[in-house]
């Protein structure tokens, strides 16, 4: 039961994070406010991709503290989880980033997550430790 939390809990923060840091994007006038707008300049990509890396990380950093020593399962189901979402989104926006974009955004999911995991433990607890 505390892996499923774990990865819900984890999943459900990315998303909350990303909903309300893009919106705040929008506010600020970085992001377009039309969602269907294409985005052509690296400048407001970069900004998006670090949001996407904190969202990742924060995710996994809460996944790992609610998932205890299971924290390596719970961080490889929530960076799938999050890739194949992740996965979607990004076809469906396909037009309106250039490539570059959308596998940078893809390929840091799961690797940002493990490292948000293993923030807060201690040595040897980590998501990447053999007891984990």
């Amino acid at each position: 039961m505390r892996r499923l939390v774990a990865v819900i809990s984890g999943y459900a923060l990315w998303t909350v994070v990303w909903l309300a840091g893009n919106a705040l994007l929008k506010n600020l006038g970085v992001l377009p406010a039309n969602d269907a707008q294409a985005i052509r300049d690296a400048g407001p990509l970069l900004i998006v991709l670090g949001l996407g890396v904190a969202c990742s990380v924060l995710a996994g950093f809460l996944a790992g503290l609610v998932a205890r020593a299971s924290a390596r399962t719970c961080l490889t189901v929530l960076g799938v989880l999050l890739l194949a979402s992740g996965f979607y989104f990004e076809m469906s926006s396909w037009n309106l980033t250039p490539v570059w974009y959308h596998v940078a955004f893809l390929v840091m999911l799961i690797p940002a997550a493990f490292a948000g995991g293993c923030l807060g433990r201690r040595p040897g607890t980590g998501a990447g430790s053999k007891s984990a």
